[in-house]
């Protein structure tokens, strides 16, 4: 279901703990990501500033 939804809503990125998820990465050209990788990610992408 969960892998349906992020097809049907066009997501970017899947965000998993579940090993049965992330031995799937990528799916259907959807990047699947654990936690702390997501968190990495958006880190890289949009670094606070100050």
């Amino acid at each position: 279901m969960v892998l349906e939804a992020a097809i049907v809503g066009q997501a970017d990125v899947i965000v998993s703990g579940g090993d049965d998820l992330l031995s799937l990465d990528p799916f259907e050209g959807i990047p699947i990501r654990s936690p702390a990788a997501f968190l990495r990610m958006l880190k890289r992408h949009h670094p606070t500033q100050g």
